[in-house]
């Protein structure tokens, strides 16, 4: 009886997990050294005998593209159920005889500049159309300014001929973000108790992710939900004064420092020219310098 219960968790383990190995999601590209497109180029476990030939390339063309849905259904046939994908269209590249060596080091560069503490796993630099050879002289062309929002993109090379080459990449990364730890009002000051750090793999993103939290240095725009990414879009620098509060507010004139109190009638940032009211009405323009600090212009 206990042999028998072995035998069926065994049994049952074994079906979970070759269940768990069929789970795939496609990729967008696949890189081929060949004009066959094999089952091993999708599922890399498979070997030998195992393999099949799926599509082929054909004309001397060095690109296939299948419809996702043609694409699950063959593999379907060859008894993996379990395939998914968020693409409408699975490219396949011929691998060019190239190297590109200096445009991957210059992706990679580029991402290190945008995010702080970037994990870079893998960059996979691709030309559009086939190529035997890179040219003898080139310089690398500005990348476009939000091409870091996402893992792949286009990157192009100008020759002395100023002819321009474009190449497609696509880089594997963890990024560092901050989400929030509880709903937070418009105006609310972000801090490190209100906010988590966590690393996620690059995907794409609709703006640049906060990089960074301080302390008395940024607040939101607008209202937001917990667990919500932070971008840039979402915050600004916080407001050292706020309209109605009490301002403590300096003159100098030469070595004499007059101080007085004041009603501030807008908001202010570090640096903003802001309107004060003293206690005789009178409005006054005085520059922020701190929190509830300001000095006249």
């Amino acid at each position: 009886m206990f042999h028998s219960i072995t035998m069926y968790i065994k049994t049952i383990f074994l079906l979970l997990f070759a269940l768990q190995l069929s789970a795939l999601e496609l990729q967008r590209n696949y890189f081929i050294k060949e004009d066959d497109i094999k089952l091993s180029h999708i599922i890399t476990s498979v070997e030998g005998s195992e393999d099949r030939i799926l599509f082929s390339l054909l004309n001397d063309r060095h690109i296939k593209r299948v419809t996702a849905k043609k694409l699950i259904s063959t593999l379907k046939k060859l008894g993996y159920k379990d395939i998914h994908s968020k693409y409408p269209y699975i490219q396949f590249n011929k691998i060019s005889p190239i190297d590109t060596t200096k445009i991957e080091e210059y992706v990679t560069e580029h991402y290190k500049n945008k995010y702080n503490g970037i994990l870079i796993k893998e960059v996979q630099v691709y030309p559009r159309t086939f190529m035997e050879q890179m040219p003898k002289n080139y310089t690398l062309v500005e990348m476009r300014s939000r091409e870091h929002l996402s893992n792949d993109g286009v990157v192009a090379i100008k020759t002395d001929q100023n002819k321009k080459i474009f190449f497609n990449y696509r880089i594997k990364a963890y990024v560092n973000i901050f989400v929030l730890k509880n709903d937070l009002q418009r105006d609310g000051e972000l801090s490190t108790l209100n906010t988590i750090k966590n690393s996620i793999i690059l995907d794409k993103f609709r703006a640049m992710p906060v990089q960074t939290i301080e302390n008395g240095t940024l607040e939101l725009k607008h209202t937001m939900k917990k667990g919500q990414l932070l971008t840039l879009r979402d915050v600004e620098p916080l407001a050292l004064i706020k309209r109605d509060s009490s301002v403590n507010v300096t003159l100098q004139n030469g070595s004499i420092v007059i101080s007085f109190s004041a009603r501030a009638l807008q908001d202010g940032r570090k640096g903003d020219l802001i309107f004060v009211e003293n206690d005789k009405g009178k409005k006054i323009k005085v520059v922020v310098v701190g929190k509830n600090k300001a000095k006249v212009k």
